[in-house]
């Protein structure tokens, strides 16, 4: 499960090793100072967009950002394709039809309708159940990663 406390101790720790400040991470994200707090004191998660920004400028997977993994393995990231290009690629992968991906997965058929229509991105948790479903990692989800 996505625990913002980890997210929080993960970005410190990251920050602390490759000697950020929080300027830095402002600069990167493009957010402000009052959303960078929040992710540093474990009130909020930032959107998806700015959390691939953080995972990309530390080099490392959204999975080991979030605190889901010990290890992070880096690897060559790829530019985010549409999120409903990519989520009817999971769909035709898997072999799941969309009924039973809101049911199994704990998603809502707006959210889908949103998403397979690139309205809106999925939020950390939903990349997350989606990622716990399909039995991968959030990079995967997303397109960033293999």
């Amino acid at each position: 499960m996505v625990k913002l406390s980890n997210f929080a101790e993960r970005l410190k720790e990251l920050m602390l090793d490759n000697y950020k400040s929080k300027e830095d991470l402002m600069r990167v994200a493009n957010v402000n100072r009052n959303s960078i707090n929040r992710y540093l004191s474990g009130k909020g998660f930032p959107s998806i967009d700015v959390l691939v920004k953080l995972a990309d400028y530390f080099n490392c997977t959204m999975n080991f950002l979030l605190g889901l993994e010990s290890e992070n393995y880096v690897c060559h990231f790829k530019t985010l394709p549409d999120f409903g290009e990519r989520l009817n690629f999971l769909i035709d992968k898997f072999n799941v039809n969309c009924k039973k991906l809101i049911t199994e997965a704990g998603l809502t058929e707006s959210a889908l309708y949103y998403w397979k229509n690139n309205t809106h991105r999925p939020r950390v948790h939903e990349v997350y159940k989606l990622a716990v479903y399909f039995g991968c990692t959030m990079d995967y989800v997303l397109g960033r990663g293999d």
